[in-house]
Order: structure tokens, then sequence, then C-alpha cells
């Protein structure tokens, strides 16, 4: 009979078969932790690059520029607003997220970009440990950012 797989030098026998699953429950605990903020995403590699590369593509078919500065002002703005209206902190952080965030759809489609943002928003912001409740309410605001098909 085999011993069982090695956990640091332990089998899995030995060690009870829990290290593995404690030390990941730990670094799960940690990512969440660490609540995802404006300022986070804003410096992003993965949304860096691709608000980059849509503000190209949409240049290349005449549209304005949509790219960081565009994203960051739509961010910052979008923060402000909820704050004057007295919301909670984190509502207006998450709507910063949003606004930064809004235009990534165009990477797929101009039309109905605000929905394939949403969907964009959803997997970016799960890998980075984002709460599901916290993600829909991005989603939301992504997908309803045009008013003619909110």
């Amino acid at each position: 009979m085999s011993a069982g797989r090695t956990v640091r030098g332990q089998t899995c026998s030995e060690s009870g078969a829990r290290p593995a699953l404690a030390e990941l429950k730990r670094y799960w605990s940690r990512r969440k932790m660490a609540e995802l903020t404006f300022n986070k995403i804003s410096k992003n590699h993965d949304i860096l690059a691709m608000i980059r590369q849509l503000d190209e593509q949409l240049g290349v078919i005449g549209y304005t520029e949509h790219g960081i500065r565009h994203a960051k002002w739509v961010g910052r703005t979008a923060q402000k607003v909820l704050k004057a209206l007295g919301r909670e902190k984190r509502e207006a952080e998450l709507a910063g997220i949003a606004g930064f965030m809004h235009d990534i759809g165009n990477l797929v489609n101009r039309e109905d970009h605000a929905q394939a943002g949403a969907l964009l928003a959803h997997e970016l912001l799960k890998d980075l440990g984002m709460p599901l409740d916290e993600i829909m309410q991005v989603m939301s605001a992504i997908g309803n950012h045009h008013e003619e098909h909110a």
C-alpha cells in the first residue's frame, strides 16, 4: 500500500492530509481581506493592457480617446457622485471600479460593448478575489452604462 502523497516532507497519512488544505484556506482568506479598490484596479497590468488595446482599436475606426485617462476620469467621477450623494464608502469604491472598467467590452465589439464588458469584468474581478456580491454590482453598472440600452 502506498504511503500517500508527500506534503512538505510528510506523507498525507503522517500529516493528517490537511496541511495543503489549511494553507489554501489561509491564502484565500488573505486575498478576500485585501479589498479591491479603484487604485488597485487602475494599476492592474491586465486591465491596463485591455484599456490600451481597446483605445487603439477605437481610434482606428474614428472614435475619440477611450484610454486610461478617460477610464480614470470616469472612475473618479463615479466615486465623487456617490460620495456626494452620501452613499457608503464601499459603494463609492465599487462605482469607481465600474467606471474605470466601463469600456473594456470595446475589445469585443463596439456594439453591445457594455454587456460584453460586464462579462469580461466578471472574470477579471473573480480572478482578483472580489466577492461575488460586489462583482454583480460592478457588472450591473458596466452592463447598463449606455442609457439607450439601460
